[in-house]
Formats: structure tokens, C-alpha cells, sequence
């Protein structure tokens, strides 16, 4: 993180970083939050919000040698649950309706900073290597994701051994740490 007086620099060209930005606002078509009918349909779009929201702090990150517009943008996301949730049982349609507000205040926020962008000396790093990094961060996020999703079928599958022959079995925390821990190595050297 640099230091707060240092002007924001970018890390590629001023038009390679306005298009990717304008790519990530199109993209936000695809969370689909206004077509919400039902309970799974909002929660379909709040994690496509949420992958669309990850990948821009990351492409944010990426595009500028500081971290001020990252957090501009981290604060431009508004809550879908909020604490009277608990107290008031909001409607699916009231749920959207934040999401919506959510994903329209960080479009926002990133329209405000491609207006900036003329303000920002421009780097010398070739767009491909952002673009490849953030494809690395998008993919190792997928991994532990589906990872995460089939976690219970490896281990169930690791208990039924062809002629009976010993295995792991998961019965505690720190058997799950074991087999979570070898699963991880597929997909990454530092665990």
C-alpha cells in the first residue's frame, strides 16, 4: 500500500485501464438482479454479485499503484442483509431491490473513476500481465470454490476402499484438516 500523499499512477495504459473498466460495467449485466422472483434466484445473483465484485477489487488492485480506489470501490458496495432483517422479515422483492441499489452504487463508482483516470500518470506493465494475473486470482478463487462444494463426496468416496483396504477416515476437525490439506496441494504450491 502506498503512502497517502502519493499520487495515484497507473499500472497500464490510461485507455487499456478505462476499457477494462468499462468491461467490468458491462459485465454487471449478468448478475440479472432485476429479474428476481424467488428465494434461489436471489441468491443465484447475490453470487454472481459477489464474484463480480471480487474480480473488480482485484482488477482495481491491479490497475493502480495504490489502493485508493480499491477502497472507494469496496465502499460503493451496500448491504442486501441488514441488522432490522432480524426483526423485520423483508420480502424477496425488498431483498432485490438492495441488490440492485448495491450493484448500481459501485457501477457508480466505477464510472467516477474512469472520469479520474486523465488524472493518473500512466505505467509502463502490459495490460496482458493484469489481465493474466486477475485471470490467476478469478481461477484459484473457482478452485477452492468447487473444492469447497465436493469436499463431503472425497471424503466419503476415500472411505470405501476396493478389498477392504485401510483409509482415512473423517471423524474430527483434524482429520478434515488432513484430507483438506492434500486436496490443496492440486491446485497450489504455498498451502
Amino acid at each position: 500500500m502506498s503512502p497517502p500523499n502519493d499520487k495515484a499512477r497507473l499500472a497500464v495504459p490510461r485507455n487499456d485501464a478505462h476499457e477494462r473498466i468499462l468491461d467490468r460495467i458491462e459485465k454487471a449485466a449478468e448478475i440479472k438482479a432485476d429479474d428476481i422472483q424467488s428465494e434461489r434466484d436471489l441468491a443465484d445473483a447475490q453470487e454472481r454479485e459477489r464474484r463480480w465484485h471480487k474480480y473488480n477489487l482485484e482488477l482495481l488492485s491491479r490497475l493502480f499503484n495504490t489502493d485508493k480506489y480499491v477502497e472507494e470501490y469496496r465502499a460503493s458496495r451496500r448491504p442486501v442483509h441488514v441488522v432490522s432483517d432480524r426483526y423485520f422479515d423483508p420480502s424477496v422483492s425488498d431483498l432485490a431491490g438492495r441488490l440492485v441499489g448495491s450493484v448500481k452504487s459501485q457501477i457508480s463508482a466505477l464510472h467516477s473513476i474512469i472520469e479520474r483516470l486523465e488524472l493518473s500518470d500512466e505505467g509502463t506493465i502490459p495490460v496482458s500481465s493484469v489481465e493474466s494475473a486477475v485471470e490467476t486470482a478469478v481461477q484459484a478463487e473457482r478452485n477452492l470454490e468447487l473444492l469447497a462444494e465436493r469436499f463431503h463426496l472425497a471424503a466419503c468416496q476415500i472411505q470405501s476402499r476396493h478389498a477392504k483396504r485401510p483409509t482415512l477416515i473423517v471423524k474430527d476437525e483434524y482429520d478434515v484438516q488432513d484430507l483438506l490439506h492434500a486436496l490443496l496441494t492440486i491446485f497450489f504450491d504455498d498451502i
